[in-house]
């Protein structure tokens, strides 16, 4: 009886072996899966990191250029004003046609003419201007050259022959924001260099001159009156 128990039981023995063999593989399959899903994870994690950098970038991005859209908007904007007649062919002194930089679109005015309604005339010297374009172009002796609302309009005497520098009044009869004294190239053009608010003035004032027209106060920018060179 013994000896035909043997190899039953040998072979019980052997079976045990062979299914602990298994597990153990089984087991070391495991280990490899997990080993390769870790370093799978480990070479991934750079790129999800670089993909993040670069969402993070572009979101930058658009959120820099939705800034940025109200400010070219306006800058489109101020642009167009300046297209009318009176910014074609302008040159400064240096004659590199630089364009002055502020514009302002209005109704335009009657031609130049005398009136004897406008106040005692005189000439004027303008000086300063902490805008180097815009200095070269107005700086200078102006006489008066005709009227304009019921005030003299004043020419600038010497100035390239491209350039008309017109120092003239407008009444308020276009809104008080048009009112006041400006400094431009033609009597209710859409470009002009400098704007003074002073409305009861019968002369340009000496002070209060702002460049660009709808920038800051410039204190450098004077006017002085200097005895009459011509005449209305």
């Amino acid at each position: 009886h013994q000896q035909m128990q043997q190899p039953m039981q040998q072979m019980h023995n052997q079976q045990m072996q062979h299914q602990q063999n298994q597990q153990h593989q089984q087991h070391q399959q495991m280990q490899q899966q997990q080993q390769r899903q870790q370093m799978q994870q480990q070479q991934q994690r750079p790129q999800m990191q670089h993909q993040q950098h670069q969402q993070h970038q572009q979101h930058q991005q658009m959120q820099h250029q939705q800034m940025q859209q109200p400010q070219m908007q306006h800058q489109q904007m101020q642009a167009s004003k300046g297209m009318g007649q009176a910014g074609k062919g302008s040159k400064g002194k240096d004659g590199k046609g630089m364009r002055p930089p502020a514009h302002q679109v209005r109704p335009q005015s009657l031609a130049l003419s005398p009136s004897a309604s406008a106040p005692s005339a005189q000439g004027i010297m303008v000086s300063g201007c902490a805008n180097e374009t815009v200095s070269n172009i107005i700086k200078g002796s102006f006489s008066v050259a005709g009227s304009n609302h019921g005030k003299h309009i004043y020419k600038k005497d010497t100035s390239d022959p491209n350039v008309t520098v017109l120092i003239y009044y407008w009444d308020d009869r276009d809104g008080s924001s048009f009112s006041g004294w400006w400094i431009g190239p033609k009597v209710g053009g859409d470009q002009v260099w400098s704007h003074a608010d002073n409305r009861s003035s019968p002369t340009p004032p000496p002070a209060g001159w702002h460049v660009p027209w709808d920038g800051p106060v410039d204190p450098s920018l004077t006017l002085t009156y200097t005895p009459a060179t011509a005449s209305a």
